[in-house]
């Protein structure tokens, strides 16, 4: 269900507060372990809450091509049926765009 305050940048903003990392670290390009989880919690946000499209969501996140997009978007949901912790960590973000 769409969140009514949910906007591509409030969710990118709630993503990298949540991570505590710039949005310029979330959207840049390093790969480094600390930025790129964060990304694709992002994209799988941008596509769960706002139903985006796969190259607006790469778009959004830095420019980068809508199959990293899907690729994020898939990994992140395998990911939450089994990581309990991953899936706090997206219940908590969804509740920072809540109060944007």
């Amino acid at each position: 269900q769409p969140l009514k305050n949910a906007n591509p940048n409030a969710v990118i903003k709630s993503v990298a507060d949540f991570f505590e990392i710039s949005v310029a670290d979330l959207i840049g390009n390093s790969r480094r372990k600390e930025f790129v989880e964060p990304r694709q919690v992002a994209a799988y946000l941008l596509r769960d809450l706002l139903d985006l499209s796969y190259p607006y969501i790469g778009e959004k996140l830095g420019k980068r091509d809508h199959t990293t997009a899907i690729y994020a978007c898939v990994k992140i949901e395998k990911e939450l049926a089994k990581n309990q912790e991953l899936t706090q960590k997206v219940l908590l973000i969804k509740d920072r765009i809540e109060q944007v």
